[in-house]
């Protein structure tokens, strides 16, 4: 019930969009910072690349002493999923969606 001088909000829901989906359709960039190559095969593993993807990814390893940055040519979906699974990769330092 209402009292006098409240106003009554209402909330209309015109749709819901999950996460994932929502994520997917985001253009962001992921950088990975590279601490042992070794990884790298289990990295192209959970990196597949995706032609609905927005993402870019790029890496950063250190070669002599100075850090290289390395961009893939391939765009990807990324998902929760695939950040997850990235951050068990041992090799992988640090990871950075931006």
């Amino acid at each position: 019930s209402r009292r006098e001088g409240e106003e009554q909000i209402s909330l209309r829901i015109v749709g819901v969009d999950l996460l994932s989906e929502m994520m997917s359709k985001t253009a962001s960039t992921l950088i990975l910072k590279i601490q042992d190559v070794a990884c790298i095969p289990e990295l192209k593993k959970v990196l597949v690349p995706d032609s609905k993807g927005k993402s870019r990814v790029c890496m950063l390893v250190e070669v002599d002493g100075q850090e290289v940055e390395m961009s893939l040519p391939d765009r990807y979906v990324l998902q929760p999923s695939t950040l997850s699974a990235l951050s068990q990769i041992s090799g992988i330092s640090e990871i950075k969606q931006v």
